[in-house]
Parts: structure tokens; C-alpha cells; sequence
């Protein structure tokens, strides 16, 4: 029994949670409210378990190399493969675990938030999300991407449209409209790959592709390809849905949204230019690299200026996640070793930081006033989550921005100028936004106690001490980063 759940864990991590999800969605939760404790309990343990697994996989692929993993033996491109190396575990890593932490403060957060006869739902749904994102990650097969692409955006639609705030509704509907374009096209791209290679397996058609030499639809998958995988991750200028899903989906839906959802599609799109296409196909022959680098400097600074100008402390968030996006993405648009170091170290420098605050958004209801006076210590996380944001030294969020920066040092001329401007402009909006949210905990008067509870605190000293110990000891962290960013990047 061990030894078949042992060589068949990496299927096992993403089917778990998906086979338990309709057995959660089925207890009644309305009329017994022991019942919302046992699903909560439930979908903790199965996240638990995953993560468990993802960890394995994580110290197997680390110690051992690459793993295949072929669905019913049928070996690839006929079968569906899943493909477990050292940079996608990570991410496999990373999205359970934030997933495991912020499920503490999902208890608290869900039953204030969401109606009690949809917590049986609410938490089978969210099993779906982490399960479709994490499938994502591992497959290589691209039509498999599809499928959980789509598994885990309509589980997303539908979390985000539980909320008690009316609002979440509406956008949840216009999330909905735009997700389904960004997937409509992802499919045709895959269409026109399937035309060009007859296969559906990304390591054959990355070879196939190297052999044709029909430019015209090349050039039409990669464009239909970048667009829908543009929209899924939010880059400017199509992240219109992203400010007002993050202001009125349930806190918890949110914390865990900002942390690992865009990041995932993030790394679709680095696997697309860089493994599918070829980096240097991919970023110089249909010039990506310079669109994207364009594009990033452009999300950094509307992003972070916009987030100065907003005052509501969510939609500041929002704001500022369209900035960050901007930095990942210049790091896939550079293409170096060191660009493409920060933006691995970005996926979870942002991830804990702005989680972090999102569930800081969550425990004060959105009102951060006087913060200080009544709850120092959550005042204390917040000021530290900022930080990394910005980029202090000794946070996590310093290392990739002084990457970018070495990366930068690489290039000349007008390109070189354009991504300093980028780097430095948005670590001083981040700095500005920041202190405005600082001087609202710390300098105003407070109106109500906040009542963090032991779940709440779980989740924000677990994301501060990892943010803390990261930065602290960031040469052995980005060492190894940069060692997965060398294989990616070739």
C-alpha cells in the first residue's frame, strides 16, 4: 500500500483533493453547525496531505533529477505525462502550502463571510481551486493545462461570487466574461500548436516545432497563446478584473487568489516562451522580449501610482499586485539567468507578503485606523509585509528587485535606462503606498478592536517568520533559485 501511494504521488497530490471536493459540497452545514467544523477540518487535512506529498516530490526530484509520471502507462505524446522537476515541485510546494497556512485563518474568515448552508460548498470548491492550480504546474501535456485552467477559474468564479458582499457578484460575472475569452483563446493557441505538430505533449511539440517551418502559425499560436495566458495572469493592460475581484471576494478567497493564482499563469507563460518555443525563438524572433520588458515597466508604474491614489486599503492591494505582476513579468521578458532568478523569488516574495496583508485586510474588515493601538502586533506584520513589498534589505522582497538591477547592469543603451526606471520607480511608489497604509495604522485613532484569534495569527506569524527567515538568509535562498533559473532559462 505504501509503496503504490509512494509512485503514484504525483498523481495522487492533485486527485485527492479533487475527489473529496463533491463529498464536502454534499454536508449540510445550515441547520448543524458542528458539520462546518468537520468540512473545515476535513479540507485542511486533504490540503495537509498534498502538501505532504508536494514536499516529497520536492526532496525526490531535488535529490534524484526529473520524474515522468505516465497516466495508464501510456507513454507520451499518446498518454498524458506529468513532468515533476525541480522548479515546478517548488511552485507544487508553494501553492498547497500557502493554501495549508491561510486555511487557518479560513475558519474564522469563512463562517464570518459566507453564508453557513454554502461552507460545505465553499470549502469542496476550494479543494477544486488548489487541485486545477496545481495541476497546471505539473502536466506536460498543454491540452491537460487547458482542462485545469478551466477547473480551477470556475472554481475561482464561484468562490468569489459567495461572498456576503453583494458587489462580489458582479464581479465575479465580469471575471467570469473576461477569464472565459483568456481561455478561449489559450484553446485556439493549442489548436493551431495541434495543426503545426499533431501532438498535445509539450516536450514533442517543442521538438516538432524546432523542425517546421510554417512561421504564419507559429506566430498565430504564440500570439492567441500570450493574449489568453495575458489576460489569465493580469498584465497590464488587460488586468481591468482584477481590482474589483480583489475588493469584494471573501478575504480568504483573496489572500490565497493574490498569493498563487496570476503566478501560476505567470509560469504557463515563462513555459510557453521558454520550453514550448525556445527563449531565444520566443524573445527575439517574434520580439517578445522587448514587448514584455515595455509592458512590465508599464504595469510597475501605473500600478504602483494608481495604488498611491487609492485609498481603501484592498483596492491599494490590488493595485499594487498589478505592479508586482509588472516585476515578474519584466524578469520573463529580460530572459537572463538573474532576471529570471528574481522572478522565481518574486512568485513567493509576493505571495507571502501580500497574502499576508490580504488576510490583515481580512481580520480588521478593510478599516486598518489606528491599527496600533488595539492590536500591535498585527500592526507590527503589517509594517514587516510592507517592507518586503518595497524591498528593504534582510526581507524577502529585496533580493529579486537587486537581481533585476544586476540584470539590468547586462543591457545598454534606452533598455538599460527603461528597466532601472522601472526597478527604482516602483520601489519608491511602493515605498509612498506603504507609508500611507503605516501612517493609517499608526497615526490615526481607532474606531473598533480588532479580534485577530488564534487561526488569524497562525497564518500571519507562519508568513512573517518565512518572509523574515528568507531574506535573512537570502545567499543559500537565491543560490538555489538561481540554479533553477540557469536550467529554466536554457
Amino acid at each position: 500500500m505504501i509503496s503504490f501511494i509512494i509512485a503514484n504521488i504525483p498523481a495522487l497530490v492533485i486527485t485527492l483533493p479533487m475527489f473529496v471536493a463533491p463529498i464536502l459540497a454534499m454536508i449540510p452545514c445550515e441547520t448543524k453547525p458542528l458539520n462546518r467544523y468537520i468540512v473545515w477540518q476535513i479540507a485542511h487535512l486533504i490540503i495537509g496531505l498534498s502538501f505532504a506529498g508536494c514536499v516529497y516530490l520536492f526532496v525526490n526530484v531535488y535529490n534524484l533529477g526529473p520524474l515522468n509520471y505516465f497516466f495508464g502507462a501510456w507513454p507520451p505524446p499518446i498518454g498524458i505525462e506529468y513532468e515533476a522537476t525541480k522548479l515546478n515541485t517548488l511552485l507544487l510546494v508553494l501553492i498547497s502550502g500557502m493554501a495549508f497556512v491561510l486555511m487557518f485563518f479560513g475558519r474564522k474568515s469563512v463562517e464570518i463571510e459566507v453564508d453557513d448552508k454554502k461552507a460545505g460548498l465553499f470549502y469542496g470548491v476550494f479543494l477544486l481551486l488548489v487541485s486545477g492550480l496545481m495541476g497546471m504546474v505539473i502536466t506536460n501535456d498543454i491540452f491537460n493545462i487547458y482542462v485545469f485552467l478551466e477547473i480551477s477559474s470556475l472554481a475561482t468564479y464561484a468562490l468569489v461570487a459567495m461572498g456576503s458582499d453583494r458587489r462580489a457578484l458582479t464581479a465575479s460575472f465580469n471575471y467570469l466574461v473576461v477569464g472565459t475569452i483568456g481561455g478561449t483563446l489559450f484553446l485556439t493557441g493549442i489548436a493551431f500548436l495541434y495543426i503545426l505538430t499533431g501532438s498535445l505533449n509539450i516536450s514533442d511539440i517543442a521538438y516538432q516545432l524546432g523542425l517546421t517551418q510554417n512561421a504564419r502559425l507559429q506566430v498565430a499560436a504564440i500570439t492567441f497563446l500570450f493574449i489568453g495566458l495575458a489576460i489569465k495572469s493580469a498584465i497590464v493592460p488587460l488586468a481591468g478584473w482584477l481590482p474589483r475581484v480583489y475588493a469584494h471576494a471573501p478575504s480568504f478567497v483573496i489572500a490565497f487568489i493574490a498569493s498563487v493564482s496570476t503566478k501560476v499563469a505567470l509560469y504557463l507563460l515563462a513555459k510557453v516562451l521558454y520550453v514550448l518555443f525556445g527563449r531565444d525563438v520566443a524573445l527575439g524572433m517574434f520580439a517578445l522580449g522587448d514587448l514584455l520588458t515595455v509592458i512590465a515597466v508599464i504595469a510597475i508604474l501605473f500600478g504602483g501610482i494608481a495604488a498611491v491614489m487609492n485609498s481603501d486599503f484592498k483596492k491599494t492591494l490590488a493595485f499594487s499586485s498589478i505592479s508586482n505582476i509588472g516585476y515578474i513579468v519584466l524578469g520573463i521578458g529580460l530572459g537572463s539567468k538573474e532576471a529570471v532568478t528574481a522572478a522565481i523569488i518574486l512568485f513567493i516574495a509576493h505571495a507571502l507578503a501580500k497574502s499576508g496583508l490580504f488576510v490583515i485586510a481580512g481580520l480588521t474588515n478593510n478599516n486598518i485606523r489606528g491599527l496600533k493601538a488595539t492590536s500591535p502586533t498585527v500592526a507590527g506584520l503589517l509594517a514587516l509585509f510592507g517592507f518586503s513589498l518595497i524591498g528593504v534589505p534582510l526581507t524577502l522582497g529585496f533580493i529579486p528587485k537587486w537581481y533585476l538591477l544586476l540584470a539590468a547592469s547586462g543591457l545598454s543603451g534606452g533598455m538599460q535606462l527603461l528597466v532601472f526606471t522601472g526597478v527604482v520607480g516602483g520601489a519608491v511608489l511602493s515605498a509612498v503606498y506603504v507609508w500611507k497604509l503605516i501612517e493609517q495604522a499608526y497615526f490615526t485613532e481607532r474606531t473598533f478592536v480588532v479580534k485577530a484569534g488564534w487561526e488569524g495569527m497562525t497564518s500571519l506569524i507562519v508568513l512573517a517568520i518565512l518572509t523574515i527567515s528568507m531574506g535573512i538568509w537570502a545567499e543559500p535562498f537565491a543560490g538555489f533559485v538561481s540554479s533553477l533559473a540557469g536550467e529554466f532559462a536554457k
